[in-house]
C-alpha cells in the first residue's frame, strides 16, 4: 500500500479521527517510534500497566501506518513486555526529516480540501499551527477507539513467531540463519538480536583463505567457507565465552580477535552457516530467500556491477549447488520470503 492509500484506509477505519489523530498518524510514519524512550524502566512499568488495563473495546493486531512503520496493538500480542520494549525503543534506522514530514503533511491538506476527512481543512490548518511533537490522539479518537498499542519497524511482523518461540524455550538456544545471497540473513539476524539481546556470529567471517582455495575444495558442497575453524572457534562454544578471528577478505588476512561474553540465545547467520560439518548444534533453523531478480539488483546495489558479474557466475551457483546437496531449505523450521524486507 503507499502511504496515500494508508492515510485513506485510516480514514475508513477511524471515521471520528480529529485533525490532531492525522497528524499523529503521518508523524509516526515518518520518525517511528524509537526517539520517544528516555528511561527503560519507567517505559516498562509504563507498558505493563496499560497492557494490565486495557479498555474492553481495545482492538488487537497489526495497522500499516507507513514509512515502513507498523502499529502493534497490546491486546492479544503474543510478545514479552521485555521483547516488545526492545522493539519498539529501537532507534529508526531511517531518522525522519522535517521535509519530508512537510509532505506528508501537504497530503493531509490535499485530503482534507478533497472532503476525505470528516474535519474540514480550516480545522486541519489550525491544528498544524499550533502543533508540537510528540502529538497525543484526540479525545474523541481515544474515547471512539481505545487505541493501545507501540510503534515498530514492520520489518518485525514476519518475525513475531519465531521470536515468541526463541522466547518460548528454556535453556540455551542457538540459531542457524541460512539462505541466498542478498536475501537479508544479515538484517534478519540483526532484527533479531535486538529484539532478544543476544549474540550473532557471522559466517561471513569465515570465507576460505586463498592458500585453501583448491580446485578440490572449492568442487566441495559448501566448501568456500573455512568450515574448520568456524566450528572450531565458535560453534563448539556456543553458551560461553568466546574469542574468535575473523578474516578479512580485503586484505586477505586474520583481522583481530573478537571477544563475546556468553549468551543464552545465539545466531550464526550468513551463506553455509548450516553445513552438516556442524552437526545437530542449532535447535532452530531459517532459511532467506529471495527471488533472482530481486537479488542481482540488490547485490546491483550494494556490491557494484564488477561483483554482480562475480556473483552470478561464480558464488551464487556454489550457494545453489550446497543448499541443493545438502537439501538445506527443506530442513529448517523457518522458511523467509524477505522480497519485501528492504534488506
Amino acid at each position: 500500500m503507499t502511504d496515500i492509500e494508508i492515510i485513506r484506509a485510516h480514514i475508513k477505519k477511524y471515521p471520528l479521527m480529529r485533525p490532531i489523530d492525522a497528524i499523529k498518524l503521518v508523524y509516526q510514519s515518518e520518525y517511528g517510534a524509537g526517539h520517544l524512550i528516555k528511561d527503560r524502566s519507567s517505559a516498562l512499568k509504563r507498558l505493563r500497566d496499560e497492557r494490565n488495563s486495557l479498555a474492553p473495546n481495545s482492538q488487537s493486531g497489526i495497522e500499516k501506518i507507513g514509512g515502513g512503520y507498523v502499529r502493534l496493538y497490546l491486546k492479544n500480542c503474543p510478545l514479552s513486555d521485555e521483547v516488545l520494549l526492545n522493539i519498539f525503543s529501537m532507534p529508526p534506522e531511517r531518522k525522519g526529516d522535517e521535509t519530508s514530514f512537510a509532505k506528508r503533511i501537504q497530503t493531509l491538506r490535499s485530503l482534507a480540501k478533497e472532503g476525505a476527512f470528516s474535519f474540514t481543512a480550516d480545522e486541519l490548518e489550525a491544528e498544524i499551527d499550533k502543533f508540537a511533537p510528540i502529538p497525543s490522539h484526540s479525545p474523541e479518537y481515544r474515547e471512539a477507539y481505545a487505541p493501545a498499542y507501540r510503534v515498530a519497524d514492520e520489518r518485525f511482523v514476519m518475525l513475531i513467531p519465531l521470536i515468541c518461540e526463541i522466547s518460548s524455550r528454556s535453556g540455551n538456544v542457538n540459531l542457524a540463519i541460512d539462505g541466498r545471497a542478498a536475501s537479508g540473513k544479515t538484517t534478519t539476524a540483526k532484527l533479531l538480536s535486538q529484539a532478544l539481546e543476544c549474540q550473532v556470529f557471522h559466517a561471513d567471517d569465515y570465507f576460505l583463505p586463498f592458500e585453501m582455495k583448491t580446485p578440490e575444495r572449492l568442487a566441495e558442497p559448501g566448501g568456500n567457507i573455512h568450515y574448520e575453524r568456524l566450528k572450531a572457534e565458535i560453534i563448539d562454544n556456543l553458551g560461553r565465552d568466546i574469542e574468535y578471528i575473523p578474516y578479512n577478505c580485503s586484505t586477505a588476512s586474520l583481522g583481530d580477535p573478537i571477544r563475546v561474553p556468553a549468551s543464552r540465545i545465539n545466531i550464526l547467520e550468513g551463506s553455509y552457516s548450516q553445513h552438516p560439518y556442524f552437526g545437530d548444534t542449532f535447535d532452530i533453523r531459517v532459511f532467506c530467500s529471495v527471488p533472482s531478480q530481486i537479488q542481482k539488483h540488490r547485490i546491483f546495489e550494494r556490491n557494484g556491477e564488477k561483483l554482480l558479474t562475480r556473483f552470478v557466475k561464480e558464488w551464487i551457483p556454489m550457494e545453489e549447488k550446497y543448499f541443493e546437496t545438502f537439501n538445506i531449505a527443506n530442513k529448517c523450521d523457518y522458511l523467509l520470503d524477505n522480497t519485501d524486507c528492504g534488506c
